[in-house]
């Protein structure tokens, strides 16, 4: 028979201890990529939750402008401004500039106002611009080409030295948001030319 000694106890003892310690690691290990696993998961549906959190919030500020937008009295405003009847920016100006003409040089501002607003929010990516092309692209064309004549006339004359600049100054250009806008707009008009053709 064999004799258990002293030494093979302790050669037994150690052993277990070992395989103990090995599947010991190897739970802690699997458990590690687990957790590891599961938050890599929980940072993607947060990731998730936050893109259809900013588009949900895109909509609705898009919504909000687009009411604006359809408002019978926005349409108006902007019927207004396509109608009126000037040859330059000096015509413009001695017509419906703020001091001859306050109340068509306010409706002329609101129009060009609510613009720079959705330009603004399209530079700063709080809206998308498939949604902006979609639903405010072609009157935001139409009043451009109505406007920008007196807008460029604008900050010649008037915007730097309102605000102490030199008129050829980059610092501040008035409707900045609207310039954006609509180079944003061609850009995207671009775009379609080129796949269609």
């Amino acid at each position: 028979m064999v004799e258990i000694t002293l030494s093979i106890v302790l050669q037994i003892v150690q052993t277990i201890a070992l395989i103990i310690g090995i599947v010991y690691y190897i739970t802690i290990m699997r458990n590690t990529q687990r957790t590891r696993e599961l938050s890599l998961r929980a940072q993607e549906l947060t990731l998730k939750a936050q893109e259809q959190a900013k588009e949900t919030r895109q909509a609705q500020l898009l919504m909000q402008i687009y009411e604006a937008y359809r408002d019978a009295e926005f349409r108006l405003l902007a019927e207004e401004i396509i109608n009126q009847e000037w040859t330059d920016y000096v015509d413009f100006w001695e017509k419906y500039g703020a001091i001859k003409n306050p109340v068509a040089w306010s409706r002329w501002g609101s129009v060009a106002a609510f613009f720079n607003g959705v330009g603004v929010l399209l530079k700063k990516e709080l809206i998308d611009i498939d949604l902006v092309e979609e639903l405010i692209s072609n009157q935001a064309f139409v009043l451009w080409m109505r406007m920008e004549p007196i807008l460029a006339g604008w900050r010649e004359n008037v915007a730097g030295v309102r605000f102490g600049e030199q008129a050829s100054s980059k610092k501040y250009e008035p409707y900045s948001g609207f310039v954006y806008l609509i180079k944003e707009l061609k850009k995207r008009e671009q775009e379609y030319l080129k796949l269609k053709t």
